[in-house]
Formats: structure tokens, C-alpha cells, sequence
């Protein structure tokens, strides 16, 4: 449960850093849903 969770965390700072780019919730949703 506890990996799973920082797996998100790492896809969540990714896309975070993405949003520089012009796609906030792009990547952040795909990869969510």
C-alpha cells in the first residue's frame, strides 16, 4: 500500500512539472484515471 502511494506521489511531481509546459492536468489526469 505504502509503495503504491509513493509510486502516485513520483507520477503526481512529474506532471507537476510538466504544467510548465501548458498541460497542468494532461498527463496528471491521464495517468490518474
Amino acid at each position: 500500500m505504502t509503495s503504491q502511494k509513493k509510486s502516485g506521489w513520483q507520477f503526481y511531481r512529474i506532471c507537476v512539472k510538466s504544467t510548465s509546459n501548458g498541460e497542468p492536468c494532461g498527463c496528471f489526469q491521464m495517468r490518474f484515471c
